[in-house]
């Protein structure tokens, strides 16, 4: 069983990750009972995003 998407955890992550790299952008959509989180970064700041990414 999955647990069911809530937009308010994905928010707060958004808000801790931004109080540490303010370079970070967080796009949250809620359609359909689903949430997705899209992080993206300016090009000069790819290998932070991409080392996140590999972990």
């Amino acid at each position: 069983m999955h647990p069911v998407p809530r937009p308010e955890v994905a928010a707060r992550a958004a808000v801790r990750e931004t109080g540490c790299c303010s370079f970070f952008t967080f796009e949250l959509t809620v359609t359909g009972g689903g949430v997705t989180l899209a992080i993206s970064v300016p090009d000069s700041r790819a290998e932070v995003l991409d080392a996140l990414a590999a972990r």
